[in-house]
């Protein structure tokens, strides 16, 4: 009972960093590659890398033209995710080559192995972030063509980028979009349910 009360004073001593120098270093104790952390987290441990992650993201940005928050969120995933991908073969070469030296080392076999995972599970990411991207994108484009379509029939109807118009326009309720939006017919939302169940 004694040793448990005892326990119990010295864990409200010791309750970690109070100041923010002090939490942000000791959030970053524990980063060695740094290959699944958060951005704020890999910045602050590696801070070296902010600078050619930053030259990445523009490089890209100026490629991708994301426009929105939606498409925003998305180009962000995608670039982080590749940088830190790259990052990742990196390792993997590294690794590698530590463990040609040494072929019968198992922690060093270990080490490969699991940079090797990392490094597909970022690409994979990134992949699907930019998948998300270009729908995004896809969808706005169509966007503006159904305003277009409204406009011609003098109709000024809000399109919502979350809306999946590529998917519907390849639809068949394609013939069936236009007159919703012309009338704002209340099976819109319906339509919309069945295709979100059906992604």
């Amino acid at each position: 009972m004694q040793h448990r009360l005892a326990n119990l004073l010295n864990a409200q001593k010791s309750t970690g960093p109070r100041s923010s120098e002090g939490k942000a270093k000791s959030a970053t104790n524990s980063t060695k590659h740094g290959l699944q952390a958060q951005p704020s987290t890999l910045f602050a441990a590696l801070p070296d890398q902010h600078a050619s992650f930053e030259a990445l993201r523009l490089q890209l940005f100026a490629q991708c033209l994301p426009d929105g928050a939606a498409e925003l969120e998305a180009f962000e995933r995608y670039a982080f995710n590749l940088f830190q991908s790259r990052r990742a073969r990196s390792f993997e070469i590294d690794a590698f080559s530590r463990f040609s030296n040494e072929p019968n080392s198992e922690p060093l076999l270990r080490s490969l192995d699991r940079i090797v995972q990392i490094a597909s599970q970022l690409e994979r990411r990134a992949d699907r972030a930019l998948n998300e991207l270009r729908k995004l994108q896809a969808d706005r484009c169509l966007a503006a063509d159904v305003q277009n379509e409204m406009y011609l029939f003098e109709q000024q109807v809000p399109v919502p980028a979350s809306l999946p118009l590529a998917q519907l326009r390849r639809s068949h309720h394609a013939v069936r979009l236009a007159a919703m939006l012309l009338t704002l017919d209340p099976p819109v939302q319906q339509l919309f349910a069945d295709l979100r169940q059906r992604q």
